[in-house]
């Protein structure tokens, strides 16, 4: 009976783990979506009021995003996989950031809202700043919800405890609804809250406190609530942290660029390893949009070949993490052994790394990270992070930098979205291509052509016993897919690949699903591959 209730309790708590999973990706999706149209917003002709708003829509999207993410922190936490960080960072942007976001989110309620430290507050610390940050969103955005009328305040303290350490208290007070004193016990549990009302009068579930009470006690600190029903709440906690030295590097702040108006990676020369055609073509197109240029490797072994070739002639390397012939970390590892090649960047190209699988690839010598499907932004920020001027890399590294284009005395009109595609985000893939429609329709062409019998070829690798070989297929079609928008096959591959890597019993209804959907997809874009073949210059808004 123990060892069935066990059993019970495993699955129940399994199944929680893959709703949070599920959740997080079906929420992430409409997420892009609303930075991406940001982003193209941003680079409109605006009134200056308007270019701040859409700047705060995107500050608090990529937040937003961030927390999405870490939505999978509470079952990682249940599993004891989660893992905090020591690094020296600075306590003033957290707390900027905190100003900024729940700020606004403060006065569009009315509420006053601030943020009261003492003088001669230490900044210079070493912890864990994201999980820091999240900490006080968390709590910052349960008292905003909670509150109708009056203030919001966050109180930053400090406790000397050496020359070298000291104890950081935060309190988040709030003149919200307060919480009867017999239900202050269930605070902080997963899905509780306090009151059976509460879900129905404000949203939510209770998840935020219980995973900042997790992240509290995992980063050594202590988390506690004080209130009164009607009057309001004040929720604190306290934290060890050492104080950083001058031999600790904080993190250069990233300058507050302007819009782009030419190429940001000129000069640059990079090396894209992947064993997806489409997805080299992709990378390629938006380095060369930036003034880059790109030389293409399909597996590891090519990449070695082209860095034995010209050991100094790129910037950076791009790099794919499952591939066949050389996967991404053996090839990583090869840079950094035998080439003996240990400052030059390389950052994993994937569509997605696990907590494991990203502590595997820093260990093989990894620098950065970075999602599939490319976004134009993130490729730009992570290469600016690691890539030097191109004058630092000398002559043979870098092609001419292209002329920078005469830019156009009036700002011209934005681009056309896709039309719209059943089982494709259309308005997403045109953002990521630069609404480049002829290309749009190459990747659905090959996208077609290459994975038609990808469920079928998936089916044969697992009944040979290749099921590595069948989880790499699906996790290169899941590049692919975001490519072109199909969003939801994303997840469906993702899903049966992990029930593959995971041995899970319930794979045969996931590949089911995979192959229903791949169907659709393809039946989906079918039309517009013979509409395009029967004309050179099809006109994407139907007309």
């Amino acid at each position: 009976q123990l060892a069935e209730r066990s059993s019970q309790a495993e699955a129940a708590n399994r199944a929680k783990t893959e709703f949070l999973s599920n959740m997080s990706h079906e929420i992430r999706t409409p997420m892009n979506a609303i930075l991406g149209l940001a982003q193209v917003l941003e680079r409109d002709r605006l009134a200056p009021e308007q270019r701040q708003m859409v700047q705060r829509i995107r500050s608090a999207g990529r937040s937003l995003l961030g927390i999405i993410n870490d939505i999978l922190d509470f079952s990682k936490i249940e599993a004891g996989q989660i893992r905090v960080e020591t690094r020296a960072f600075d306590l003033a942007p957290i707390l900027a950031q905190v100003q900024s976001l729940m700020g606004e989110m403060a006065r569009s309620k009315g509420l006053g809202f601030q943020i009261d430290t003492p003088p001669g507050l230490a900044t210079r610390l070493r912890g864990d700043p994201l999980r820091l940050e999240q900490v006080l969103v968390n709590l910052t955005g349960n008292a905003i919800k909670f509150t109708e009328r009056g203030a919001v305040q966050v109180r930053v303290l400090q406790q000397d405890l050496s020359a070298t350490a000291l104890r950081l208290r935060c309190e988040v007070a709030d003149t919200g609804i307060g919480i009867a004193s017999e239900q202050l016990a269930t605070l902080g549990r997963p899905f509780a809250q306090a009151d059976s009302t509460i879900t129905r009068r404000f949203g939510g579930t209770g998840l935020g406190l219980a995973i900042s009470r997790h992240l509290v006690e995992l980063m050594g600190g202590a988390f506690g609530c004080e209130s009164r029903l009607g009057v309001g709440s004040t929720f604190w906690f306290e934290l060890p942290c050492q104080l950083a030295t001058g031999a600790d590097a904080l993190p250069a702040a990233a300058p507050r660029l302007p819009l782009p108006t030419g190429p940001r990676l000129s000069g640059l020369h990079c090396l894209v390893v992947d064993d997806s055609r489409m997805n080299r073509d992709v990378v390629e197109r938006a380095l060369k949009r930036e003034g880059a240029r790109a030389t293409l490797a399909g597996d590891g072994r090519q990449a070695l070949d082209s860095l034995r070739a010209q050991p100094h002639g790129f910037a950076a390397v791009l790099m794919d993490i499952q591939m066949p012939v050389l996967d991404g970390l053996a090839a990583t590892g090869a840079i950094r052994g035998e080439l003996g090649l240990v400052e030059l960047p390389v950052i994993a190209f994937t569509a997605g790394v696990l907590a494991e699988q990203r502590a595997a690839a820093l260990a093989a010598g990894v620098n950065d990270f970075l999602a599939k499907p490319v976004d134009l932004e993130e490729l730009v920020a992570v290469l600016r992070r690691w890539t030097s001027p191109p004058a630092k890399h000398g002559a043979a590294a870098l092609a001419p930098a292209p002329a920078p284009r005469p830019q156009p005395a009036s700002q011209p009109e934005p681009p056309m979205d896709f039309p719209e595609i059943p089982c494709l985000d259309t308005r997403r893939a045109a953002i990521q291509l630069d609404h480049d429609w002829e290309f749009f329709i190459e990747l659905l062409r090959d996208f077609a052509d290459t994975y038609a019998l990808a469920p079928q070829q998936v089916r044969q690798a697992l009944e040979g016993g290749e099921s590595t070989q069948a989880a790499r297929q699906l996790h290169t079609l899941r590049g692919t897919a975001g490519n072109i928008g199909a969003l939801a096959l994303m997840q469906s591959a993702a899903a049966a690949e992990d029930a593959i890597l995971s041995q899970r019993p319930d794979l045969e209804p996931l590949l089911a699903a995979f192959a229903a959907q791949l169907a659709a997809v393809i039946d989906a874009i079918g039309p517009w591959l013979e509409t395009a073949s029967g004309s050179t210059n099809v006109n994407p808004s139907g007309d």
